[in-house]
């Protein structure tokens, strides 16, 4: 590992609302920008709550050298892993039961596999995109890893929970505290959404483990996303991006506020930060 240089930035990127539409589409313009931050001499990273399988194939193509997965979970630069941290085992079995006790439906999610509750994907697959067949490049990417049943290892969930069944602040009081609860960033039909990581695993600390092992200050690193769960990163990262219709809690927490993905967002801030 050598030191990066110092006008060099390492730039980690949510994923859904960030550089990925609501119709499961990445404009041109943020493919572009990608594409001429790193022919700049910038470095790409994923920083999303997706695991790996959920990870479309082709976005690679854009430039990006590791990704920070499963909301910090999962930390691979290259093809090397730094980190593939997985829930208790013997929480996986309690924490389902939380979600059946509200009557929501609920994914498992690793590196390795995807064990979704029944009914889920078509659920999720019908009510999560502008038309129905938006997320179809998701089951396709998803297919090979899916699984019945209970995993033995996992590293995170998202639930499904009909509105009107309960609040964040009782599903966080059901949680085994040595979960963290967090509002998910990708809403399906009429629900609350929630994800569930292991305590002190986020997307901020997956950005300190990649900038550490490539030698970046964190002072060089930058962060955009749209969603609670970027939180920590925005809060970590020596800038940050928050997308136009942010939360106000992220707008808060960032540098500055760009515009929407589909209003050229994501490559205006790269002109900003003068990434291109």
């Amino acid at each position: 590992m050598t030191s990066a240089s110092s006008s060099a930035q390492l730039i980690f990127l949510d994923l859904d609302g960030t550089l990925i539409g609501k119709d499961q589409t990445v404009p041109e313009s943020a493919r572009q920008a990608c594409e001429q931050a790193v022919e700049g001499g910038h470095t790409l990273f994923m920083c999303t709550g997706r695991s790996i399988p959920e990870i479309y194939p082709y976005l690679w193509d854009f430039g990006f050298s590791g990704c920070v997965a499963g909301a910090g979970s999962y930390v691979r630069v290259g093809q090397e892993v730094l980190l593939d941290e997985r829930v208790d085992p013997a929480l996986i079995e309690p924490i389902t039961d939380v979600w059946r006790q509200l009557d929501g439906m609920w994914i498992w999610q690793g590196s390795d596999a995807m064990h979704p509750s029944e009914g889920f994907m078509e659920m999720f697959l019908e009510t999560a995109g502008m038309k129905p067949q938006d997320w179809a490049p998701y089951a396709e990417s998803v297919a090979p890893y899916l699984g019945e049943g209970l995993p033995k290892s996992s590293a995170k969930c998202t639930a499904y929970i009909p509105a009107g069944n309960t609040t964040y602040e009782q599903v966080r009081s059901l949680i085994p505290d040595s979960m963290d609860v967090t509002p998910g960033s990708v809403p399906a039909g009429n629900t609350l959404v929630f994800e569930v990581t292991p305590k002190g695993i986020s997307k901020g600390t997956g950005i300190q483990l990649a900038a550490r092992h490539l030698g970046f200050d964190i002072a060089n690193t930058i962060a955009i996303g749209d969603s609670m769960n970027d939180l920590e990163a925005l809060k970590v990262a020596g800038r940050s991006v928050a997308m136009g219709g942010a939360d106000p809690v992220i707008v808060a927490a960032a540098t500055f506020e760009t515009a929407t993905l589909e209003e050229d967002g994501l490559a205006r801030a790269f002109e900003k930060l003068v990434l291109i």
